[in-house]
């Protein structure tokens, strides 16, 4: 194994995971629309997860992964290990149970969060975490809700947000906080409030809307036609003045059109639940970073 410092060019992790390492970042996930999964699982400790993922890794073009350790909720970024794409070298990195520790592809593609509570959370594309798995997504979910729920031990909300069913909300106001449709409002409200250009505002909505899709949530009457309202601004508007035809949207005719859904929507002030997914108060509106 290689050490490198984040002096020496070496790469900062921590944008990678939320404040207290509890999940993710909003903003990190919008790349590509990346897929998360839930695991009952504490570190590579049997094996059979480190032998997965470094399949997956090699199969997608990684000779080699970066391991970050987490220290009192935080990602340590002064010092990233370079490790072999192997489950023999990922093991040793990571030695014992209930390591809390962030696990990523060189390219920052896909991701692995031990969180030191008995779980960790996968993330990538969906042909990358299928590669992971030794399920579908939808069962590996699916189990992680019934372990959890008879282990006892694990976040409730995080149960809950995997207990397998459909999704479905008929107002802004029942969207469970933890969801991507919630990280799509969220992220209407900052673009309406000039807080995002057009180019963040697009990439980061689709990818919330590609994960809302993975993950079954269901939008019913006028609130999925309002947000298919928005689809369709999205797909009309041409953000490069070079491309730009007749008929086409501009970033301000866009962000008109985002702004007359979400007051109709009611949601242009964003609750504090969606702080969570990265988005702020700022002089009474939102903020995405």
């Amino acid at each position: 194994m290689a050490v490198y410092s984040g002096s020496d060019g070496g790469q900062d992790l921590s944008w990678l995971v939320r404040e207290e390492s509890r999940g993710f970042s909003g903003e990190w996930l919008d790349v590509d629309a990346k897929t998360v999964v839930p695991l009952l699982a504490a570190s590579f400790d049997d094996g059979r997860l480190a032998t997965r993922w470094s399949g997956a890794a090699v199969a997608a073009g990684a000779s080699h992964g970066l391991i970050a350790r987490i220290d009192q909720g935080r990602v340590v970024a002064e010092r990233v290990v370079r490790v072999e794409m192997s489950a023999r070298e990922l093991g040793a990195a990571l030695p014992g149970r209930d390591v809390q520790a962030l696990v990523a592809l060189p390219d920052l593609s896909a991701a692995l969060l031990f969180t030191g509570r008995g779980y960790a959370l996968l993330a990538g594309n969906v042909t990358f975490v299928r590669a992971c798995l030794d399920t579908g997504v939808d069962q590996a979910r699916a189990r992680f809700f019934r372990d959890a729920q008879r282990l006892g031990s694990i976040r409730p909300d995080l149960a809950e947000e995997n207990r397998p069913h459909w999704r479905a909300w008929r107002t802004a106001a029942e969207v469970r906080p933890e969801s991507s449709t919630a990280r799509q409002l969220a992220l209407m409200a900052s673009f309406a409030a000039a807080r995002l250009d057009g180019r963040r505002f697009v990439a980061k909505w689709m990818g919330a809307r590609g994960r809302a899709l993975d993950a079954g949530e269901r939008l019913l009457g006028r609130f999925d036609e309002l947000m298919n309202d928005v689809f369709h601004a999205i797909d009309d508007c041409a953000l490069d003045p070079d491309l730009w035809e007749r008929g086409d949207l501009t970033e301000e005719e866009l962000r008109v059109r985002v702004l007359d859904v979400l007051r109709e929507l009611g949601t242009m002030a964003c609750p504090a639940r969606t702080f969570r997914h990265g988005v702020e108060p700022s002089s009474g509106a939102p903020r995405t970073t």
